[in-house]
């Protein structure tokens, strides 16, 4: 029996504990300090340059974060590695990086980001994480990243990622089933992370009372929080200090 009552007790500081105010971007080794300097567990997202490097950045495109118009597959990291996280000193972190950092001191919820590319980047983060002894788990809006894990590393705790108002641009289809939770019956995801927006809704009501884990995404002050503790289980949150 995989335990899984860590996601429920733990703090997700939602892409570290990030503030513009003192110049912490999101998913960087500051905000991520920052997250272990207070005890809470780090969500982060993953993704894989063109030559393959895990980094850890959220968006497809480096412009939100870097003001470059460039995507991170078709980029090599020596490239990105140029660029700064907005108006900082901190760079786009590589995941080794950021194990190195926490080293167990607080569990990981680690987000792959694809694009048609489960398996390889599947592979690739648990090459990483082969020599990590800390506590983790994964999660992805991709079934396939769930199906990928429940077929070759079953014992590491999967979840699958949804909201109702997917804008359905690449393989809607299994997007729309994904977010309906229609897949679950295949992947078998531990737990579900859910758009706070949509909540509550009647199917994760029924998963709940089966016992796995309703997460929420993303708490952005006490009473979002509160809610979600109301229906579910835990909240990712971001720019307070959250009480249960």
């Amino acid at each position: 029996m995989i335990k899984n009552d860590w996601l429920k007790e733990e703090y997700f500081a939602h892409r570290g504990y990030h503030t513009l105010k003192e110049k912490i971007p999101e998913n960087s080794l500051l905000a991520f300090q920052r997250a272990i300097d207070y005890g809470y567990a780090i969500e982060c997202d993953i993704r894989l340059t063109k030559d393959h490097q895990v980094v850890v950045f959220h968006d497809a495109n480096l412009y939100r974060m870097c003001g470059v118009d460039q995507m991170i597959e078709h980029s090599l990291f020596d490239e990105i590695n140029e660029y700064c996280l907005l108006d900082s000193n901190e760079k786009i972190p590589l995941l080794k990086e950021l194990l190195n950092l926490v080293k167990g001191k607080v569990p990981l919820l680690i987000e792959l980001k694809t694009n048609k590319n489960a398996k390889t980047i599947s592979r690739a983060l648990e090459k990483e994480m082969k020599n990590y002894f800390g506590l983790y788990a994964i999660q992805s809006f991709d079934p396939g990243v769930i199906l990928w894990y429940k077929r070759n590393q079953p014992t590491v705790l999967r979840g699958q990622i949804a909201q109702l108002d997917n804008e359905k641009k690449n393989r809607w289809l299994i997007r729309y089933m994904a977010d309906r939770m229609i897949l679950n019956i295949i992947t078998k995801p531990h737990f579900i992370n859910y758009k706070i927006s949509d909540m509550p809704l009647k199917i994760l009501d029924v998963i709940h009372k089966k016992g796995i884990p309703i997460l929420a995404y993303t708490a952005k002050s006490q009473e979002d929080f509160d809610f979600v503790l109301k229906h579910y289980d835990n909240a990712m949150f971001e720019g307070f200090h959250p009480k249960k």
